[in-house]
This record gives C-alpha cells, structure tokens and sequence, in this order.
C-alpha cells in the first residue's frame, strides 16, 4: 500500500518550513504530491526548483481555471486522482509549519485500519475543533476567550491573539521537549461537525466510490456532506500533532508578530 502525502500549494515563506519536516520524515512516506494551486510566479518558481531538485516530489498542475475569489476554490479539483484502492493519503495545507516525530506513521498506520472513519484529522494545533477540545480537557486556558465547535468561532477561527497565545504556548513545549503535553485520546467527531481541513486523511478505495468527484466547497462536503451520506464518522488522531499557522483572519495579526521565525527556527534545529 502506497502512502501519499499531498499539498495544495502554495507560498513559498511556508512550503520552506514544510518541505524541511518532509524531507526529515521522506522515509514514512512513498511521495509528496504538491498540487499547484497558484499563478503567483515566485511561488510556482520555488514550486518547481524543489519538484527537480528531489525525487520523493510530485508536482500536480490545475486542470481547470484558476478563480479569481482566491485559491481555495480550486483545491476540490486535484482529488479526482486520488482514488486508488492501492493508496492512502494524507493532505496536509502548505502552513503547516511543525510535524510532530511520528505523526505521519501515526496516522498513516491508524487509516489502515480504520475502516469505519471517512476522514481522520491530525490533532491539528490552531483549529477551531482541536482548540476546543484542547480547551476541555485542560491543555490550554480561557485568557483570550471560550472556543465554540463553530467554523467561524470568534476566539479559534477568528482571533489572532487566541492564536499567539496558543502558538506560544506550543513553542515553549517544544522548547522543553514536553509536546507530549498536547496529546489527546482519539477524538471522535460523530455528528460529522465542520472542521477544518489542515491536515486530513483518507483511502483511495474509500474516495474511488464517488471519483473523488469533490464539492467545490471542498472543506464542508469532505467533513460534513459525504460522512453523513455513507453514515461514517470523523476522528481526530490524538497523537498526531501537526500545527497550523494561521487561518486568514488571524493572519495579519500574526504577522506582525516572531510567531513563523520561531517555527522556522525550530524547524532548522529538527531537520537540520
């Protein structure tokens, strides 16, 4: 069985952080499918210089027009050649700026098994659904508000000072070699709620029953849509961290903060 690692893609100042985890951790995996899912001329440049420079990447062009409204509404389109029986495959976004040792093994060996799960999430640092659970089971605080199980939650989704606050948090575990801290049992998600789409899992056998003929609104019908029909629930993987950088309201904020240097430091440390 092939394992797939695939990526909808991208700028360059977070596929670099990537790119260093998956060369690091290429031996988990039988390749890194990057899906070019930009026009910006820089970023296809850094694109296609990693595509020529290492064999264990793929690259994957748009087969149809690319949307003025943004890149997002694109994606949907790469899933129709992710459906063999013989695969199974693991999306990460292109800002996803730390891999947790194991991660990837850890949910690759999990959606072998799973059979009764449609998609199994990463325990993704900053999104809304695992900053919820985080929050109940006590991982985090409440000093920048209460996490709701809502796809634009103003605290998880929305704030970037939740965001720094829980980034910071995570670096200093790192710091301390005590990430560990952030794992959860496996979570299960049986009422198919919304959740983001970072970091996710799924069989090419599961995927060939629909074509990988995928909604435009990729993120609700992948969690919420196609799980209801074939009456198959969603599970988060507890020790799987991978984190994400930002979701697009928090982005501005975070810029304006050391919170990507610091994740770009770490990764130098880790992979170097």
């Amino acid at each position: 069985m092939k394992k797939v690692i695939t990526t909808p893609a991208g700028r360059e100042r977070y596929l670099k952080i990537l790119f260093q985890y998956l060369k690091k951790y290429k031996h988990e995996f039988d390749y890194w499918d990057i899906w070019v899912n930009t026009i910006n001329p820089s970023d296809v440049e850094f694109i296609e210089k990693l595509g020529r420079e290492n064999d264990f990447i793929r690259l994957k062009y748009l087969t149809v027009p690319f949307d003025g409204r943004g890149c997002g509404h694109t994606i949907y389109s790469f899933f129709k050649d992710y459906v063999n029986p013989d695969e199974v495959y693991l999306r990460l976004d292109d800002d996803i700026v730390y891999v947790h040792p194991g991660a990837i093994t850890r949910i690759f060996d999990e959606r072998l098994k799973d059979n009764s799960s449609f998609i199994l999430y990463g325990n993704i640092i900053n999104n809304w659904m695992t900053s919820y659970v985080h929050q109940r089971v006590g991982n985090i605080g409440y000093d920048f508000g209460v996490c709701q199980i809502d796809e634009v939650c103003r605290v998880g989704w929305d704030s970037g000072k939740f965001a720094e606050s829980l980034h910071r948090k995570f670096l200093e575990k790192v710091n301390t070699n005590s990430v560990e801290d952030f794992f959860i049992r496996d979570w299960d998600i049986p009422n198919c709620d919304r959740v983001s789409i970072n970091a996710i899992s799924w069989t090419g056998e599961e995927f060939s029953k629909f074509s990988g003929n995928v909604d435009p609104d990729e993120e609700v019908w992948l969690a919420t849509i196609r799980p209801k029909e074939v009456g198959k629930i969603n599970k988060i993987i507890g020790d799987a961290i991978f984190v994400h950088y930002a979701f697009w309201p928090q982005r501005s904020y975070l810029d304006g903060t050391d919170v990507l240097s610091k994740y770009e430091e770490v990764a130098n440390k880790i992979c170097q």
